[in-house]
């Protein structure tokens, strides 16, 4: 800072104002010797009376300070400079927020379109199905195997003597079950309806034990248990006969020890079945219903006769006819001549 610059300054705006150094000193309310001193360059004017200074001598503080008046050319040049500057700036970072903005809308605009595209891709890969057939594909081997755990009510699906459980739609398009229901194609709901509509339109048969916590659902190429308990939401898919051949082990109970009982029927009426390997019976227990049931094919029954059935079972469950042929194995099938009373009815073992 230049003393006497600012010292002369002072002296040069005063005489301006055709002011002496006491009517300054008179107008700032101090005494005139501290404006000698000032416009001698000894000191410096207290920065509390810069702005009454600058008032009675019309300057700007920035001109007192520098001791000489500002060119007002150059204050517009700066102005017009600092503004372009700001300007720039701003256009500037107007750009790269809209440069930005571009990059994010772009970004969320690909996002969307993979997700579409994803979304496409699977409902063609993996339509939904509503069932119109199922089938099964045996395997070589009759064990249970392949648990598949399903988030959808926690189910739990086994499969028993078979490689895979295919359902097809009504245009007779085939899915695996295991990944229809892994990619929820189709819903555990979805079979036990088909089953159950199956059973209405009496193309399949089904039987509940004593407590309907248990179904058994049984078609001509498979067999179905549906576990209804507390604790158990299992399913077993398998081949004919499952629950005989699991020994009663299904639905989280243990093995049991198997009943074998014999009931006397007399053959109706006995017709050809369309699968070879099977044959319908019309079949009459005495002083009791008539039922009309599918067996494994025999050749030696004959209409008009009496035979000896003898099952195997490890379920419980009511005793009536029906229920035998669905929760029991027919283990042997014997002519008999023994009439009325001496027919054998033995009772269902299964506690």
């Amino acid at each position: 800072m230049n003393l006497i610059k600012i010292g002369k300054f002072i002296t040069e705006q005063r005489k301006q104002k055709k002011l002496t150094q006491e009517k300054l000193a008179e107008k700032l309310g101090i005494n005139n010797r501290t404006i000698s001193r000032w416009e001698n360059g000894i000191n410096m004017p207290d920065a509390s009376l810069y702005k009454k200074i600058c008032e009675v001598l019309e300057i700007s503080i920035e001109e007192l300070i520098n001791g000489e008046k500002t060119n007002k050319e150059n204050i517009r040049q700066s102005y017009e400079k600092a503004l372009i500057t700001t300007v720039d700036a701003n256009n500037k970072q107007e750009r790269r927020i809209n440069k930005l903005l571009k990059i994010l809308v772009l970004a969320v605009s690909i996002s969307i379109i993979s997700i579409i595209i994803i979304i496409i891709y699977y409902a063609k890969k993996y339509p939904k199905i509503d069932i119109y057939n199922m089938n099964v594909i045996e395997s070589d081997k009759n064990e249970l195997n392949n648990k598949l755990t399903l988030n959808q009510k926690d189910y739990k699906i086994y499969f028993y003597g078979i490689d895979s459980l295919q359902v097809s739609n009504i245009d007779n398009n085939y899915y695996d079950l295991k990944i229809a229901l892994q990619y929820k194609q189709v819903t555990i709901d979805k079979v036990k309806k088909y089953l159950n509509d199956q059973y209405k339109n009496n193309n399949i048969n089904r039987a509940t034990n004593s407590n309907k916590e248990i179904e058994i659902y049984k078609h001509n190429n498979y067999e179905v248990i549906i576990c209804n308990t507390k604790d158990n939401k299992d399913l077993y898919f398998g081949t004919p006969n499952i629950a005989s051949n699991l020994k009663g082990e299904y639905c989280g109970k243990k093995i049991k020890e198997p009943c074998s009982f014999t009931r006397t029927y007399k053959v109706l009426k006995l017709q050809k079945d369309n699968d070879y390997n099977y044959v319908n019976l019309t079949l009459k227990q005495y002083q009791a219903e008539t039922i009309l049931v599918r067996i494994k094919r025999n050749d030696k029954l004959k209409e008009g006769k009496n035979y000896e059935f003898t099952f195997i079972t490890y379920e419980k469950f009511e005793d009536n006819m029906e229920n035998i042929f669905n929760y029991s194995e027919i283990i042997d099938i014997k002519e008999t001549n023994k009439l009325g009373m001496d027919q054998i009815m033995q009772g269902i073992c299964i506690n």
